[in-house]
């Protein structure tokens, strides 16, 4: 239960992933402006056709970002989670909604990679499955 002895540890740990949390959505937002906003203006100062090229395969890269930041993302949001439920719980507990966070937060990054890459159905269908599991 309540060890007042781990409140400190606890307490930093949680403020540290919260940080980490907040650090990578900053980072996520700050590369995809980059990828989608500077790269093609820059690109097409070189050349036109490089630029095409990038822009035809650009969700792709977007793709790319989003599944390497939102894994990420998905850890620290998990990580919070679990300290957080450290500060009431024993480790079996807060470990158990850590995994159930993670499992649910990378069944949603696949539905979202799907719907964006193959349509909105692919996404609601595969979504709908994750929910049912």
């Amino acid at each position: 239960m309540f060890n007042p002895n781990e409140l400190p540890e606890s307490v930093s740990k949680s403020g540290r992933n919260l940080l980490k949390l907040i650090l990578w959505i900053a980072g996520y937002v700050a590369a995809s402006a980059l990828l989608n906003i500077y790269v093609p203006g820059l690109l097409f100062e070189v050349s036109a056709e490089i630029a095409k090229t990038y822009q035809d395969y650009l969700g792709y890269i977007n793709n790319g970002i989003a599944i390497v930041f939102g894994y990420f993302i998905i850890v620290a949001f998990s990580n919070l989670i679990y300290w957080n439920l450290r500060l009431r719980y024993p480790h079996s507990t807060a470990q158990v909604m850590r995994n159930a966070t993670k499992i649910i937060g990378i069944g949603a990054l696949v539905a979202m990679i799907a719907g964006g890459s193959a349509g909105g159905a692919a996404g609601v269908a595969l979504g709908g499955f994750v929910g049912m599991v």
